[in-house]
């Protein structure tokens, strides 16, 4: 048992599950980088008006090639690739016509081959407190894992630059569940799995469907969110908010022998 401190609250858990992008990495950069692999691929399927409407359907700021902002809360911030392939597939349909497997196939490649050519190590710019928080965790031989919306491969390629992948109890994207987040498939899977109660399961994100997750399985969930919108929409599902990893302290651990 662990007891982790915050702004004058304590909360006794025995496992901590973290958000990746926005939490660790700093999610804007990350997600306009990314973005602009996907343009370079999709521009040449799409064409100039189709790229635009696939960067406003996304919540892609676009000027030319370049993203300019991402919406957090848009379809490229929070769905998973799969639900973008569908996406671009429907719009591929529309442009091009023919067969929706054909379609769906098409959309799956380009994504693909901008998987390829994405420059993730120059994508990742590490957020306050990270991989701090995980040396500190795996000092206090408290457990630790990730639930996140990305997929496996970028996950253990990102993470494993800055501490040893072994560290991580649980790996969780959406491939693994039948609902992504918000609902709470996620943190149940782990809780099955890793054998630790629901309750005693810390969910840290930057966004409000980490803490809604968190909320719905009967977790402990605490926001670290960039602007006040996205805290003002966690409020009514977070533990606690908090401005940075570096807040939490962690005061205890039992070791069972």
């Amino acid at each position: 048992m662990a007891v982790l401190r915050m702004k004058e609250q304590q909360f006794e858990i025995d496992l901590v599950i973290f958000d990746k992008d926005g939490l660790l990495f700093d999610a804007r950069y990350f997600w306009q980088r990314l973005a602009e692999a996907r343009m370079r691929v999709l521009q040449p399927l799409l064409g100039e008006e189709g790229l635009a409407e696939w960067c406003e359907l996304m919540g892609i700021t676009q000027a030319g090639m370049t993203a300019v902002d991402i919406n957090p809360s848009g379809i490229f911030a929070l769905a998973p690739p799969q639900e973008e392939i569908i996406v671009t597939a429907s719009l591929l349909k529309v442009s091009a016509g023919g067969d929706w497997g054909v379609s769906r196939q098409r959309a799956a490649e380009a994504f693909q081959q901008s998987d390829e050519q994405f420059d993730l190590p120059g994508a990742l710019q590490p957020k306050r407190g990270f991989p701090d928080i995980f040396c500190r965790l795996q000092q206090a031989a408290i457990p630790f894992g990730i639930a996140t919306s990305d997929d496996y491969d970028r996950t253990i390629r990102s993470v494993g630059r800055y501490v040893p992948i072994e560290w991580l109890t649980c790996i969780v994207t959406p491939v693994d569940v039948e609902h992504g987040k918000p609902h709470p498939d996620m943190l149940q899977l782990i809780s099955r799995t890793t054998g630790v109660p629901l309750s005693r399961i810390a969910m840290l994100g930057d966004s409000f469907v980490d803490v809604e997750m968190a909320c719905t399985a009967g977790c402990i969930g605490i926001g670290i969110p960039d602007d006040p919108g996205m805290a003002e929409r966690m409020l009514p599902c977070a533990s606690v908010i908090l401005e940075s990893l570096d807040e939490i302290i962690i005061q205890s651990a039992a070791v069972h022998i």
